[in-house]
């Protein structure tokens, strides 16, 4: 979805990709990072938090939790990161940078409590009373105290399938005097998720009724506590949507798709972020009017709608359909749909921009620095979905 604005406004990075695959120098089933785009576009967002009074946590998930990238981003000027879950964290950890938000979209275990609190997160979220006790009594015996973000919760609101539960706003009332209680722990904000949703097909979309949640939680607790309260509201946040948030009295928000230039805004206009990340695959046979290009980095959202193909590394030209595949199929392969008069030999290159979520494939991320430097650009790392550095082919 995102491959004609990928060829408009950063047609080095499509052209580049493909040379290395004919080179040999990245396999098929690998995301290739335009690290200098991704920094730039870090620095323009960095820019944009500070003018809308925004707390920017950098969510990696979608490229890979790639440390070098994530390097970048922070020397860009946002030096804060959120951790979808606790092997994220860890990778960040490992690579020097602050993880300031722990426990939201996946929440704490009990085995990760004190390897996270040690860490010193600036929040943690939970989804219930039982989650802040726990969290305490382990706050309680590294001897630290530590700030929570309440994820609030309303059933009549849309949410992703597994991501359901947190505080209604009547079990927040009921809620707030047993964690005021709490010795080691102290709430200070709300948090839920997704606050803003834009459709992948028409690019329409904005606010959703969480917000009001957020705002209407903010303040039961800011009159039980007496004190200011952040609002964290992830989902879409870009430069685009920033000025929103801010009306709508959020304090902090999570950029993550955005510093690749791939939210649905990206794919129907020109943002201020540019696309910095195609992923590369090969055809590997045709049968009939189908055309196989090996998988292993497809995502089932990924809203898939076609591939270019190009051959010897010259830049590509045939563009080829997708084949919508069914919920129950593995990506062994991704299907293109073979047009009339088209020429397509097994070993061609195949060039796709889609809604990536690196960190649910089995994917390799290899890092491009120096594209538009006017040097020689390089691979400095391919790494695999998890976030580790590959030796060796």
């Amino acid at each position: 979805m995102f491959l004609s604005i990928t060829q408009q406004r950063n047609p080095s990075l499509v052209e580049y990709a493909s040379w290395l695959h004919h080179r040999q120098e990245v396999a098929p089933n690998t995301y290739v990072i335009d690290a200098d785009t991704v920094a730039e576009n870090a620095r323009l967002t960095a820019e944009a938090g500070a003018r809308n009074g925004l707390v920017l946590n950098v969510m990696t998930k979608q490229y890979g939790r790639t440390p070098r990238v994530s390097q970048l981003i922070r020397d860009a000027g946002l030096t804060r990161f959120v951790a979808v879950d606790i092997d994220e964290a860890r990778v960040l950890w490992r690579a020097g940078l602050w993880v300031a938000h722990v426990g939201h979209l996946v929440g704490c275990s009990a085995y990760d409590l004190t390897e996270v609190l040690e860490h010193r997160p600036a929040v943690v979220t939970v989804f219930d009373v039982e989650q802040a006790r726990r969290l305490d009594r382990a706050a309680g015996e590294l001897g630290v105290r530590q700030n929570l973000l309440l994820r609030l919760y309303d059933p009549e609101l849309g949410y992703y399938p597994g991501q359901h539960g947190g505080f209604s706003l009547a079990d927040l009332q009921a809620a707030l005097p047993a964690l005021a209680q709490l010795e080691n722990v102290r709430v200070a904000g709300v948090t839920a998720h997704p606050t803003l949703m834009f459709d992948y097909d028409t690019g329409t979309g904005g606010r959703t009724d969480k917000l009001d949640l957020l705002r209407a939680g903010a303040a039961v607790v800011a009159e039980a506590t007496g004190e200011s309260v952040e609002i964290n509201a992830p989902g879409v946040s870009c430069i685009a949507t920033m000025g929103l948030l801010r009306a709508e009295g959020v304090t902090s928000a999570e950029p993550g798709s955005a510093l690749t230039g791939t939210t649905p805004l990206h794919a129907f206009g020109e943002q201020p972020e540019v696309p910095a990340i195609v992923y590369v695959s090969e055809v590997s046979h045709s049968f009939g009017r189908r055309v196989f290009t090996f998988g292993g980095g497809f995502y089932a959202r990924g809203h898939v709608k076609g591939a270019a193909l190009a051959r010897d590394g010259k830049m590509p030209a045939t563009y080829l359909p997708a084949v919508d595949l069914p919920a129950e199929a593995i990506d062994y392969y991704g299907e293109l749909t073979l047009a009339d008069g088209v020429e397509v030999r097994t070993g061609d290159t195949a060039i796709y921009a889609f809604r990536n979520q690196v960190f649910v494939t089995r994917a390799r991320v290899a890092v491009v620095e120096g594209l538009h430097s006017g040097s020689q650009p390089r691979i400095t790392g391919v790494y695999d979905s998890r976030g580790a550095l590959l030796s060796g082919r």
